[in-house]
Order: C-alpha cells, then structure tokens, then sequence
C-alpha cells in the first residue's frame, strides 16, 4: 500500500465517517468469514498443495494452512484487505485465544458476555508487531478517531462463536494453538487486483486450487451484458493456472438464499 492511499483513506474516513459498502478502494472490510469455509475446504486434499484465493477476510487463507497448504497467495481489490489479513495474523501469533475472539468480536458466554471489537487495550499487546501501514490505519480507526466504530469499517458477520466453529477450523481451540506454530513460518503474498486483471499479475503460476469466494455475486457489474458468457471465458482462462486435479471453486450458495 502506497502512503498517498494511506491518506487518502484516512480522508474518506474523516469526510464520510465510514467506508464504503460497495467493492472498491474505499470498501469495507470482512473481519471474519461470512462462508461456510470448513463445509467445502475440508473436502479437498491440500497438504502441500498451492492455492490461490479471495484474501477478504482472510479466513480462507487461514484455514488452508490449517488443512496443510504449503503456499497461499490472496488477492483483493481492497488494499485494505492485506491490513486485515496482517492485524489477524499478528492477532493469532500474539494473543490467547480468548483475547483473540474478543479483540475479532466474536461472542461467546463461555468466555463472558463482554466482547469488543477492535479493544484499543488488546490493539496495544499487537501494535508492535503489526507492518507499519497496518500500524497507521489502524491506529487512526482505534485511538486517532474516536468517531469511527468497527461497523463503519467492516461488513457485518455472524459472530457467535458456536456457529463460527462449524464454519471455521481454527475457531477450535487446540487447533488455534496449531495454527500459531503454522503462521509463524508464513508470510503474507498478497496481489491488489480486480479478477479481470488477475491473470496478468499471477503471470505463469500454477495452483492446486483457486477460490473465488462470492465474486460470481457481483458479474453483472463487472460485465453490462452476456455476464456468463464472460464469466465462463475467465475461469476457462483460469483453468490454464491449475496444476493437474487441479480445482476452482467458480463460486457458493448461501442457504439462506432463494
């Protein structure tokens, strides 16, 4: 991330008072998963395997380690979403588990009713760690700007911990302490890029398997017309970035969808 969209974000902040809920440079961000991940990533045999996927959240990313991924690269058309994948993964490697859940603002009355989003207290015990692009935004979010609240930045999710665990392999505790070990020896390959210039920016690389989370949502904006004709050319052209058994997820169904 340049420092000129660092201001320029932190202006957007200030003159709108939130980010957008559009996709874009200026969107919000996902702070946990809205998938059902472990409901299809767990089917696949990823052990040493390299994915390509969605950075959102970073969920994704996180539970492909988790199955035993050996390198995952993300892409996003927010920037900010590399902030986010950063402020996680330094979140998992520095906090307990309890902490975590809290500073995520995931709800569980095991751990207390109290849970806060984005606790400037827990952001102390991280901020250290954190790249220093992640430091400055989200220093500006928590202790710059007493305006902004986590609503503002990120799109809402379901955050009670029982049903995240289901969706979410490292929700589980003893798993969660596993993927600290695991995080500790990756570091983040992140690509600023809408789908349609992907292809150009992962140049000849191959991957095992490629997500592509709810992008298939959104085609009729990226295409005015014949949206699944152009949507299926660019996942054949993506097809040339598989390794052989290799797989695309084109996209998923909420169930709560009609």
């Amino acid at each position: 991330m340049n420092r000129e969209y660092l201001t320029s974000v932190k202006n957007y902040l200030k003159n709108y008072g939130r980010l957008d809920s559009g996709f874009g440079q200026y969107s919000k961000m996902y702070s946990m998963t809205t998938e059902n991940i472990d409901g299809f990533l767990s089917k696949n045999d990823l052990n040493n395997k390299r994915v390509l996927t969605v950075a959102a959240s970073g969920d994704q990313r996180i539970n492909a380690y988790l199955l035993g991924a050996n390198h995952v690269t993300s892409f996003d058309i927010n920037p900010l979403a590399k902030r986010q994948l950063d402020l996680k993964d330094k979140a998992i490697l520095n906090l307990n588990y309890e902490k975590f859940i809290k500073f995520i603002g995931i709800y569980s009355k095991k751990y207390g009713d109290y849970y806060k989003p984005l606790d400037s207290k827990i952001f102390d015990e991280i901020k250290n760690k954190l790249d220093s692009d992640t430091f400055s935004f989200f220093n500006y979010v928590i202790n710059e700007n007493k305006n902004i609240k986590p609503r503002d930045i990120y799109y809402p999710f379901e955050n009670e911990l029982n049903r995240l665990i289901k969706m979410n392999n490292y929700l589980d505790i003893d798993k969660f302490t596993s993927l600290k070990n695991i995080l500790s020896n990756k570091t983040i390959d992140f690509i600023h890029s809408d789908i349609r210039d992907l292809l150009d920016k992962i140049d000849s690389k191959k991957y095992d398997l490629i997500l592509l989370s709810n992008i298939s949502d959104y085609i009729y904006e990226m295409y005015p017309n014949k949206q699944l004709y152009f949507y299926r050319e660019l996942i054949e052209e993506l097809i040339n970035h598989l390794n052989l058994y290799g797989i695309i997820q084109v996209g998923y169904i909420y169930s709560s969808y009609h």
